[in-house]
């Protein structure tokens, strides 16, 4: 591939891959010297970069003009990946001790904070077998919190082949906000907290499927978060509204975390059916239904700050790019899912399905609820990162889930990975935070320059191997709130040569 081609496929903003197109004299060089790095073996070469850049645009180009499957196969896979992905997520306010601390007063939101118990050793010869991370959770809001009504045209997006029904998406999230708090009575009742559902007399909810509800006064007498899920779930799939019953689990899970009140459109009535899920015996049905055996565990990831956020911006992530290629990276993804030079969020939606299933339902949300942010936002700025997240879902979202190795020889008594060096400093110092950068640093370093810290773990071998939850009680001691969960080691390797970016399917 020459740089020509690679310079043709990647719209690289900023930059150029022709020397002359450059507006900058680099110290009185001539045009046939112009570089795009000006030393020190920090910015990479050229050829480099339209490699990654290449590469990534390849990988989801690809990705976004895939075909996928029919409908059912695909809700059922979308379905099944997403349920997969929240297998070993903790459930939400699961029995905890008597004297928890809960944080907050009156008017303010009501927290807990956990904490996750990270092993990265298990070497007996180490004195730092744990990585300790704060996890904060919200247990409730002083004030509901409210969506916006918009009659205006909106984008069309399609999880599947067909346009999600804006009007029936509404009243599936309305649908879903009232089982989640249902559910969340039911959680804090079985927990020995008071808590309770209470309506205003003669409130009127929008007229569409809660209507059939309130007319079957389910509601006066309990919560009956199960009931409502299977009522809902029978006319989703009478209707064909599976994509719709996805993207407003997603909508509503999401919704803890947003400042600003989301937009819908007017609500469209969804017809009762007769119909109860149990009933029903094809693979998409029976893959939904399961939904509600997870429901306290999407529950758990929507209360944890910025695990929404992390899982979303997740998708692009690459842990064979280095930090000094991650605009290279981001450039040839951009470049990928972009229709007429503009981000396109359907064509983005297409692809993560195809490479990312389990995110599929989190983005179609995203696109719904706010299109202008996710298109700025995503892959412009840094994504999110949180770990306690990552490790729950299986989700890769930073270097430091990564066993990195290195192609050339060996010479552990001379030369550490930059990526393994910040590695062990994380592990083994309570005081380094997470990066912010989800890449791994790029280069080596000479054993001379590694702190003493780094040096006394570097035989141990540290990574993120099994984690915990444990409660924080009012005493600050820490109480098991989980199982201990082994993580399955993953290893890459950080491409240097052109040849070395052909990135594999997933």
């Amino acid at each position: 591939m020459s740089q020509e081609d690679a310079h043709n496929s990647c719209k690289i903003q900023g930059w150029s891959s022709n020397p002359e197109d450059s507006d900058h004299d680099q110290c009185g060089e001539s045009d046939t010297e112009k570089t795009w790095f000006p030393g020190d073996g920090i910015c990479p070469p050229t050829s480099e970069f339209l490699a990654c850049c290449r590469a990534s645009y390849q990988l989801w180009a690809h990705a976004a003009s895939s075909p996928r499957p029919d409908d059912g196969l695909l809700i059922t896979r979308i379905t099944r990946a997403f349920v997969r992905m929240l297998e070993n997520v903790p459930r939400f306010l699961y029995h905890p001790p008597k004297n928890v601390e809960v944080l907050g007063t009156s008017g303010t939101r009501l927290t807990v904070q956990p904490s996750l118990r990270m092993r990265t050793t298990e070497d007996m010869d180490c004195t730092q077998h744990y990585k300790w991370l704060d996890v904060v959770q919200c247990l409730g809001v002083p004030v509901p919190k409210s969506y916006e009504m918009t009659t205006m045209q909106q984008q069309e997006i399609s999880l599947t082949s067909a346009p999600l029904k804006r009007g029936h998406l509404t009243s599936i999230v309305l649908a879903w906000s009232y089982i989640l708090s249902c559910r969340w009575v039911e959680i804090l009742q079985e927990a020995g907290w008071n808590a309770s559902i209470q309506h205003e007399k003669g409130l009127q909810i929008a007229d569409s499927f809660w209507k059939n509800l309130k007319l079957q006064k389910c509601w006066a007498r309990s919560s009956a978060s199960l009931s409502a899920f299977e009522m809902l779930l029978g006319s989703c799939i009478s209707e064909g509204l599976e994509a719709e019953l996805l993207t407003g689990l997603a909508s509503v899970l999401m919704l803890l975390s947003r400042n600003e009140r989301p937009w819908l459109s007017p609500p469209t009535s969804i017809p009762k059916t007769p119909t109860t899920p149990a009933s029903t015996c094809s693979a998409r049905s029976h893959a939904l239904y399961k939904l509600w055996g997870c429901l306290d565990k999407a529950m758990y990831l929507s209360s944890t700050r910025a695990a929404i956020e992390s899982l979303i911006r997740s998708a692009f992530f690459d842990s064979s790019v280095p930090c000094d290629l991650l605009g290279a990276s981001f450039s040839g993804i951009r470049e990928a899912l972009s229709s007429a030079d503009e981000f396109d969020p359907q064509r983005a939606l297409h692809a993560i399905t195809n490479r990312r299933p389990h995110l599929s339902p989190l983005w179609a949300a995203e696109i719904c609820m706010d299109p202008d942010t996710l298109s700025y936002e995503v892959l412009d700025c840094l994504p999110p990162i949180c770990l306690p997240a990552a490790l729950w879902t299986g989700t890769m979202q930073s270097f430091l889930q990564v066993a990195y190795r290195s192609d050339e020889p060996a010479d552990l008594e001379a030369k550490l990975l930059r990526a393994r060096e910040f590695q062990i400093a994380y592990f083994c110092q309570p005081s380094i935070p997470v990066p912010e950068t989800p890449a791994p640093p790029f280069g080596e370093t000479i054993l001379n320059n590694v702190s003493r810290e780094v040096e006394t773990h570097m035989a141990h071998e540290h990574m993120t191997r099994s984690w915990q939850m444990y409660w924080t009680t009012k005493s600050g001691a820490k109480k098991p709130a989980t199982a201990q969960y082994v993580l399955e080691l993953v290893e890459a390797r950080m491409e240097k040569d052109v040849a070395d970016y052909n990135f594999d399917e997933e």
